[in-house]
């Protein structure tokens, strides 16, 4: 049988959970201690489900325990509404084992079929989610009648002007404005929206894309990764995180 470890102290998400889970024949075994959760991985497990908010502790904290653990092991973290820059952080260092969920407002249908697929993966049931991460679409980037990136709707996705994406990647405002979605623009978009494609599988929302985005990075110098895109280095951020997702030191 598959098996879950679930470290949560809030009885509500558990009393959701946990049975939607035994029905698709997962196990849970519950830690509402980080401290039990590390005994408890002594014994197989498939995953870890963690909350971020553990009085204490912090998420990042024992994620970092867990990984020297077990470096591979899959860890999915509960969130509320806001996520810290350093757990987003934690998120991108560990590559596609590692992603976020919130529970304001908590998806519990959601969460469990993302939890089967992750178990899936592990017994090779599933394709690779290297693959499908970076193989992503945000519909919300591209022009509804060409398919093609949206020079505009990428403004407003990153919340940035017109004006300085087009100086970004070293086109004409006017022409941009007039053909936002135009076939030349293409190849110098593409770049943004490798590394949208991956962050929105991961990050689950734009508002913590865009906190990831202007938080300070570490392996960037202290820089922020959204200064980077407008330096017109948005590749050097795409090649950052594809080599987080293949579990590669960025």
């Amino acid at each position: 049988m598959a098996r879950a470890i679930v470290i949560e102290q809030e009885e509500s998400i558990l009393q959701q959970l946990v049975p939607m889970l035994a029905k698709r024949g997962i196990f849970v075994s519950i830690a509402r201690k980080p401290t039990e959760a590390l005994d408890m991985m002594a014994s197989p497990a498939d995953l870890i489900v963690l909350d971020v908010q553990m009085p204490g502790v912090t998420g990042s904290e024992v994620l970092r325990t867990i990984r020297d653990k077990s470096p591979d092991m899959p860890v999915i973290l509960l969130t509320g509404k806001d996520v810290s820059p350093s757990t987003l952080y934690d998120v991108m260092r560990f590559g596609f084992s590692t992603t976020v969920f919130p529970t304001e407002p908590f998806k519990p249908e959601e969460l469990t079929q993302y939890i089967q697929n992750v178990v899936l993966h592990r017994h090779g049931e599933a394709p690779s989610f290297v693959a499908s991460l970076t193989a992503h679409v945000l519909p919300e980037i591209h022009d509804s009648d060409t398919g093609r990136l949206d020079a505009k709707r990428i403004a407003e996705y990153l919340s940035v002007s017109l004006s300085a994406l087009a100086e970004t990647i070293g086109k004409n405002i006017a022409t941009i404005h007039k053909s936002p979605s135009a076939s030349s623009l293409q190849e110098s978009l593409s770049p943004i929206a490798r590394i949208l494609g991956i962050l929105v599988p991961l990050l689950r929302s734009r508002e913590n894309i865009l906190a990831w985005l202007n938080s300070p990075h570490p392996d960037m110098g202290g820089r922020t990764p959204m200064s980077f895109i407008l330096d017109g280095k948005a590749v050097a951020v795409a090649e950052l995180l594809e080599a987080a997702l293949a579990g590669q030191p960025s």
